[in-house]
């Protein structure tokens, strides 16, 4: 379809009978317009910016920032209370500090005698702890990159580790398929829990330090009561191997990633399954919470991240531009960052929530230019038309 003006008439006579045809049909031909290209040029043109906006996991697959420095693959990862350092520990058996803000090395952490498989961080940021393939954990001072003590007890790996809310306790699951419960002060074991049936892959401690969670070899979820060291419910669903659990700000909730490629969201008074989450093409690693409770964060071996709305279970964001597996996530305590570390060795820093200035930027730049198009063509269309009526005057 194209866009047509009435010819200019002199005396109800046809302009296009008088004067110079060919003059006034090269004229005209030039500014033919088509509609249904203006059209095109606007929507395709938003279209292509909302694509950009919404799908930037596919236009900007890179992180914000990438920490090297690990000889071997990153099993677990940490963000500190005020997020401006970060926390890995590695099978080169070191653990090492990181300041998110310029991607350097503060100090590295040896001694473990076997890889380090866990690490968490103290809720003042000022001590670390590690779980290792050697059986033992180990608490860190972060200032000093010195350890502190060394707790022994464990007699298999130790899969994962956490630290309470106040401080003074870890909590620690292991291939030997116990959980125990830490004194950091003295490094004694106040208690050791064995109901797990098989190899404990996953611990988490909820936020009034009083209930911790277990994910299992076995599919399985288990909730502790840590002051008395029993089982308060297990929580059946999953297909495959839970190797990953958080527990929401709240305490209500708790979060599993599975090798059946899932996560699942459970209510912990109860141990029913309120969603399941899918989206994941391998195993999910790792599993974790947004500090408002409302979003999760997870990592696969399918190379990818993956944000999810806790509400509806539905996929935010796909992060994608790693080349190796996810071992480990952590989210920011502001909520709008996460760390990663996977199996080529290194750390990365992404931003879960881009700003939208580059795309409402994009968008005005196309209304401004279908815009600019239109007035010009109106603009030469009207001085065609009184050249072709100075014409029509002439032939008069």
């Amino acid at each position: 379809m194209a866009l047509d003006f009435p010819r200019p008439r002199a005396d109800d006579r046809d302009v296009d009978n008088t004067g110079p045809p060919d003059e006034y049909r090269l004229r005209r031909s030039r500014l033919q317009f088509s509609l249904a290209e203006l059209i095109a040029l606007v929507i395709f043109g938003n279209f292509g910016c909302m694509l950009w906006y919404t799908g930037q996991d596919y236009f900007r697959p890179q992180p914000i920032r990438t920490f090297t420095g690990h000889t071997d693959r990153v099993r677990s990862v940490a963000v500190s209370p005020d997020g401006q350092r970060g926390l890995s520990g590695s099978g080169d058996q070191t653990l090492r500090l990181w300041d998110l803000g310029t991607g350097k090395c503060l100090r590295t952490m040896s001694g473990q005698t076997g890889g380090v498989l866990s690490v968490a961080i103290s809720a003042d940021g000022k001590r670390g702890l590690s779980g290792s393939t050697d059986g033992t954990l180990r608490l860190w001072d972060l200032s000093t990159g010195n350890c502190l003590r060394t707790m022994r007890g464990h007699t298999s790996a130790v899969r994962s580790v956490a630290i309470s809310p106040d401080g003074r306790r870890g909590f620690s699951g292991s291939a030997d398929e116990t959980l125990r419960l830490w004194d950091l002060s003295t490094g004694s074991c106040l208690r050791t829990m064995s109901e797990d049936t098989d190899a404990v892959f996953s611990v988490a401690i909820s936020a009034d330090g009083q209930r911790g969670l277990s994910g299992s070899y076995d599919c399985t979820l288990r909730l502790w009561d840590l002051s008395i060291g029993s089982c308060l419910r297990t929580m059946s669903g999953h297909m495959g191997t839970v190797f990953s659990v958080a527990i929401s700000p709240d305490g209500r909730r708790g979060l599993s990633g599975s090798a059946d490629k899932t996560l699942r969201l459970w209510d912990l008074s109860t141990g029913s399954c309120l969603r399941t989450m899918s989206g994941h093409t391998r195993a999910v690693n790792s599993v974790a919470i947004s500090p408002d409770g409302r979003r999760a964060l997870s990592g696969s071996n399918d190379s990818t991240l993956r944000l999810w709305n806790l509400s509806t279970g539905s996929c935010l964001r796909t992060m994608r531009g790693l080349t190796n597996r996810v071992h480990s996530v952590a989210i920011s305590a502001d909520g709008r960052r996460c760390l990663s570390g996977g199996d080529d060795g290194t750390l990365m820093l992404w931003d879960l929530y881009p700003s939208p200035w580059p795309f409402v930027g994009a968008v005005a730049a196309t209304v401004a230019f279908a815009a600019f198009c239109v007035a010009w063509k109106v603009r030469a269309r009207r001085k065609i038309h009184r050249e072709d009526a100075e014409d029509a005057k002439k032939t008069m």
